[in-house]
């Protein structure tokens, strides 16, 4: 399983600083469970890395388990999502 995390609804967060803004409103998730503990917990292999570790050579790793694995990869909350549009808009408007 590969959980992308950034703790917070990003697209969400990037069209109100984007389109309204700045005005931020209900985006960040707050608290989350243990990943890492709860999938031990069920005998399961995890490997947990942030943005700018090597994903290439965890996924390998995780991959190359003999039965069910978490790699839990840390994204900033800041990082934009790209490619995007403007709510409503069309997709000749991407932002890019």
């Amino acid at each position: 399983m590969l959980l992308l995390d950034n703790a917070c609804l990003g697209m969400v967060r990037q069209q109100q600083d984007l389109f309204w803004g700045g005005r931020r409103q209900s985006v960040d998730l707050g608290a989350s469970p243990d990943w890492e503990l709860l999938c031990r917990a069920f005998g399961w292999s995890v490997r947990s890395i942030g943005d700018t570790d090597d994903v290439p050579d965890a996924l390998a790793a995780s991959l190359a388990e003999d039965g069910p694995s978490l790699l839990h990869v840390r994204i900033a909350p800041e990082a934009n999502c790209l490619p995007m549009f403007r709510p409503g808009g069309p997709a000749r408007e991407m932002i890019g």
